[in-house]
């Protein structure tokens, strides 16, 4: 009886182990399809990007850079890989993953406070759940996804585990694909209709962990000869003390780096145009175009 239950638990064990294979495998060739590498923002940024500049950062690089004028700008090829709601991590990420492929000329990356912040777990590594699918496919993703916590490494034993939750778009990028005709840039069509909203800069409480990251991208930068440049972009919000979250880490930067983070969160030209803004922190459609605009002026100026 004993050698029959161990029996029953093996078959049951490997029964399981090859179902879990099989699903795995399909769900692996049908996110990676040849529809979703051509049109899936996310499968382009980490295994796709050719181009001569990227664009990094949270949904503020996502919606606030239209590479096209940069394009027509410098006259060299661009992509927004500004994913929403992702930090140092993650854009560090993909910076490596980049390299695992081949070396961008620039890069821009749009700082935000939850890139050096200490921040709720949902600001912090939990997003990086999105590289999962990935990590088999690039050493970078890997080291990224492990951030997670130790039992990602046991959990990755399973070829469906990746895939989770992620039967909608992998459904849709082979069915209904989202066809992205900017660059990677998805632009919001909203106006604000609210007010100024005062804000008062608090005490910051950094993140150890999240500065070496931001320091680890720009060593990366600056080994592997790519211009970067850091911005930080205008925000519909009024601090009543005059000062900015951005104040430090950017001393920082440039004491170590001789980095200079071009800071125009209080931008006179966008606090008097409420228009410009979707809501208080992110640019609408005709903000983002004047916004874009002097930003690739600035490129030009020093390059």
């Amino acid at each position: 009886m004993k050698d029959k239950n161990i029996q029953y638990i093996f078959f049951l064990l490997l029964f399981t182990g090859l179902l879990d294979f099989a699903f795995g495998s399909i769900y692996d060739a049908l996110y990676f399809s040849e529809k979703s590498r051509q049109n899936d923002r996310l499968i382009h940024s980490v295994l796709g990007t050719n181009e001569d500049i990227l664009i990094f950062g949270s949904s503020r690089a996502l919606h606030h850079y239209n590479p096209q004028i940069i394009e027509d700008s410098l006259g060299m090829t661009c992509y927004n890989v500004g994913s929403g709601g992702q930090n140092i991590y993650y854009h560090k990420a993909l910076l490596e993953a980049t390299l695992e492929r081949y070396t961008p000329k620039m890069a821009i990356l749009e700082l935000m406070s939850i890139d050096f912040e200490i921040t709720p777990p949902q600001w912090d590594t939990e997003k990086l759940g999105v590289l999962l699918p990935f990590a088999r496919r690039s050493a970078a993703c890997m080291n990224a996804v492990l951030l997670r916590g130790e039992s990602e490494q046991v959990k990755l034993q399973s070829a469906i585990y990746p895939f989770n939750s992620l039967q909608y778009p992998t459904l849709r990028n082979n069915v209904y694909p989202f066809y992205n005709s900017h660059h990677g840039f998805i632009p919001i069509n909203r106006t604000y209709d609210g007010d100024l909203k005062p804000k008062t800069i608090s005490k910051q409480i950094v993140d150890a962990d999240k500065m070496i990251a931001l320091y680890r991208f720009v060593e990366i930068c600056q080994e592997k000869d790519i211009e970067l440049f850091v911005f930080v972009s205008p925000h519909y919000v009024a601090n009543n003390n005059g000062e900015s979250v951005y104040k430090e880490v950017s001393k920082h930067l440039h004491e170590k780096f001789n980095l200079n983070v071009y800071n125009v969160e209080s931008n006179k030209l966008f606090l008097e145009h409420p228009e410009y803004f979707a809501d208080p922190f992110h640019l609408n459609n005709k903000g983002a175009k004047i916004f874009t605009s002097i930003v690739a002026k600035e490129l030009q100026t020093e390059r």
